[in-house]
């Protein structure tokens, strides 16, 4: 009997054993990572939009767009930042017949992201009136 009790192992402390977090915690902590991570992948694209190659993914995706009226508008450069004050260099505006306008420089200052909550937010902009090629020419509309 007294060897009984030398061979058990001893009583471990329950405050010694490491602890699994709750459930809570643990959800608490992954909402919070993927969180972090979707704002430092924000922050990145912002940094990437902000910079050179950004800058010409945004003047290709401009000379893309053709509404309805056929008005292009191609940019040769940007300099500043695209969200907020920034100078567009080499502006041509055109229609199907052609080019009609060409604008050396545009110093625009603008607030792209308030778009999101409070419309289109432009502070200024300013150009000086650039050689106009020829009268833009519109379509022919046939009224009854």
């Amino acid at each position: 009997m007294a060897q009984d009790t030398q061979d058990a192992p001893p009583a471990q402390d329950a405050a010694a054993l490491p602890q699994r977090p709750g459930f809570a915690a643990r959800w608490t902590r992954r909402i919070v990572t993927t969180l972090l991570l979707l704002a430092a992948g924000l922050g990145l694209l912002f940094l990437i939009l902000d910079s050179a190659i950004g800058h010409r993914f945004v003047i290709d995706r401009i000379a893309q767009v053709t509404p309805g009226s056929g008005l292009r508008v191609k940019i040769g450069r940007i300099d500043g930042s695209l969200f907020g004050a920034s100078t567009l260099r080499d502006v041509v505006i055109s229609d199907p017949h052609g080019r009609f306008m060409t604008v050396p420089e545009v110093d625009l200052d603008w607030r792209p992201l308030s778009w999101l909550h409070s419309g289109l937010d432009i502070r200024t902009c300013r150009y000086p009136p650039g050689p106009r090629i020829r009268t833009r020419t519109r379509r022919n509309v046939m009224r009854c």
